[in-house]
């Protein structure tokens, strides 16, 4: 990390500002600080992740470009210079460069450079000249900050998380951005030049295999954000043109120069393709449901914790069935960010927490007092529609925690969407019938858009809130949605949707895979 700051601070042409950003490691956070007194050292404010530690710097950079290098590469030092200059060119909206492998021992013999992306480097069948590339390399890039927070940043659910070899976010936040820039261009410059280090313990077998797979993976959840066509472009030609060539080279390497890492190339190489399609495979099965166990999964206990209060000093009683908990911390009600932690026999404590919560940010939150209190001065009126069909106890439910709601100023219009039976109306009628809050409508064809259209006619209010019969919602929602619309350029609002619980793999994969989470920070989309 020291030496990657000091190649930044060695540029021939200096950076506006350089942020470091630590990722869920306190001490790390504090040793950084006391290293570089002069530099913007923050700690990642969403969730742990490579992703959204670049959010988060992204966040508190100034510049109209925001260069990315990671912490185990060292730059050359004209690389800054070379990567912002393609930015001369008002088509371009992401730049990268050349990031070639220093190893620690010495590259393996076995090793083929066509997978040279699996240590994080350039590889052999990737541009090796400048010009047009559809995505730049995580190690070694650079994006108009317009066009990140147009996009709308890293997506979380992918990007490596810890020791966890997984990536492709650079790749499916470039794909976004070309799609949101029509006619735009991604440049690739190999003389903006960076060296990535390669420690020892990625000179294995075994972790050549599992980033193989981790790839596969990758690529499989980039799929089915964006569509095959373009998460698989390159990678259509590189397994039909590079790997052959790849493979007959190291064959003729061992069979001419009788060089026996030339067959060993030639091996990875197959092994390789093999390990990503497996990978690639598994993934897209089990993002469908079709039996694959995810054998690390046991049920864990869904906690809201509020620090502006203090916390008991037992935060949640084991109960055997959680081995694990999500926590998920606020301050004065605002999320502010989320811990995965294992709950001991004796029941998960304050202590147990107090070394995820001493890394949040002082400032996380501070500024969402503010909307509250605009919030409540706000005379808006909010109708709130549910659509539901045949779910009467989760209606019961929805209704109770929107009725439990801070901000007072609403109505509920409940449309019942082509029931089978009378049961949904019965319980409007009898549980709620004296509440002038909330009225019934049946709407007869059956259909989401419908139900919603039958909604907006019979709403009151100014503002019009959408939610569906099976959720909680907080009892600040109606507030901190009325505190936005404050704004007079606000055409709409979403918020965070969090689990009710985990206790099954069906609802871990949803949180994994659906999306739902969108991190920690305000974003605007305009």
């Amino acid at each position: 990390m020291v030496a990657s700051v000091e190649s930044v601070l060695d540029q021939s042409m200096p950076p506006k500002d350089t942020i470091l950003v630590i990722d869920h490691n306190p001490e790390l956070l504090a040793a950084a600080r006391s290293r570089f007194p002069a530099m913007h050292v923050i700690a990642n404010d969403g969730q742990q992740g490579l992703s959204d530690a670049r959010n988060t710097g992204v966040s508190a950079s100034n510049g109209e470009v925001v260069a990315f290098l990671d912490d185990d590469a060292t730059a050359d030092p004209a690389w800054l210079e070379r990567l912002t200059g393609a930015f001369d060119d008002p088509k371009v909206i992401a730049a990268g460069g050349k990031a070639d492998p220093e190893w620690e021992m010495g590259k393996p013999s076995w090793f083929p450079e066509e997978f040279n992306w699996v240590v994080g480097c350039t590889y052999r069948g990737h541009r090796d000249a400048a010009g047009p590339v559809r995505n730049v390399i995580g190690c070694n890039m650079a994006f108009r900050r317009e066009v990140i927070d147009t996009a709308g940043g890293f997506k979380a659910s992918l990007g490596r998380v810890g020791t966890r070899p997984v990536g492709g976010e650079e790749t499916e936040l470039s794909i976004r951005a070309a799609s949101a820039f029509p006619g735009s261009v991604v440049w690739f410059d190999p003389e903006a030049l960076i060296s990535h280090f390669v420690p020892a313990s990625r000179r294995t077998w075994k972790y050549f295999r599992s980033r193989c797979i981790a790839e596969g993976e990758s690529k499989a959840l980039i799929t089915s954000m964006v569509g095959s066509d373009r998460a698989l472009a390159s990678e259509r030609s590189y397994t039909l043109r590079t790997l052959p060539a790849g493979v007959l080279a190291g064959l003729r390497d061992a069979v001419t120069r009788g060089e026996s890492g030339g067959l060993g190339r030639a091996l990875a190489i197959v092994a390789g393709l093999g390990f990503t399609t497996f990978g690639y495979l598994r993934a897209r099965v089990l993002a469908r449901g079709d039996g694959f166990a995810d054998t690390d999964f046991e049920p864990a206990a869904v906690v809201h914790i509020d620090i502006a209060d203090p916390l008991p000093d037992v935060v949640y009683a084991a109960d055997g069935e959680h081995g694990r908990a999500v926590v998920w911390i606020r301050r004065h009600g605002a999320p502010i960010g989320a811990a995965t932690v294992d709950i001991p026999a004796t029941g998960l404590r304050a202590d147990d927490l107090a070394a995820f919560i001493g890394g949040l940010p002082e400032s996380a939150g501070t500024a969402l007092p503010v909307a509250r209190t605009v919030a409540e001065a706000t005379e808006a009126r909010i109708s709130v529609i549910i659509a539901t069909r045949n779910r009467p106890e989760m209606l019961d439910r929805c209704l109770e925690s929107l009725l439990d709601s801070e901000y007072r100023r609403f109505d509920v219009v409940v449309v019942d969407n082509a029931p089978a039976d009378d049961a949904t109306r019965d319980l409007v009628e009898d549980r709620y019938g004296s509440d002038p809050r909330v009225q019934y409508v049946r709407e007869g064809l059956a259909g989401l858009a419908r139900a919603h259209n039958r909604g907006v006619v019979h709403a009151r209010g100014e503002i019009l809130a959408f939610t569906d019969d099976d959720v909680l919602v907080d009892r600040q929602w109606l507030r901190r949605i009325a505190g936005a619309f404050n704004d007079p350029r606000v055409g709409c609002v979403t918020g965070m949707i969090v689990p009710m619980a985990l206790d099954t793999r069906a609802q871990w994969w949803l949180e994994g895979y659906a999306g739902f989470s969108k991190g920690f920070e305000r974003r605007v989309f305009d």
